[in-house]
């Protein structure tokens, strides 16, 4: 009998779910943040320097903008652009799904 009194079993702990399409794709967003936004940005949750991401949750159209364009200071914390050399349109969406898992992207 479960702590509530009901009979019905409760789930087994620690039994993995396959992962989804949206989990592998956020997988494979967080390594391209690594490798592209990483030298900046890794240390977001501990440092007060590298952007925060988790506290911006852009539009995703706002969101291309800014790895496209950069933010346009020319500052030390400015962030540059990122041409397609450096970060494939065929990785965006993957990246695009890791900043949604982390709220930093948002549905308009």
């Amino acid at each position: 009998m479960a702590r509530d009194g009901s009979t019905a079993p409760s789930a087994p702990v620690g039994v993995a779910r396959e992962p989804t399409a949206l989990d592998r794709e956020v997988t494979a967003g967080l390594g391209v943040f690594m490798r592209v936004c990483g030298t900046c940005h890794e240390a977001m949750w501990r440092l007060p320097t590298g952007g925060h991401l988790p506290r911006i949750r852009w539009t995703e159209a706002a969101m291309r903008r800014q790895i496209r364009a950069g933010s346009g200071r020319s500052s030390a914390s400015a962030m540059p652009a990122i041409d397609a050399g450096r970060l494939p349109e065929s990785e965006m969406p993957a990246l695009i799904a890791y900043l949604r898992s982390i709220e930093a992207v948002v549905s308009p």
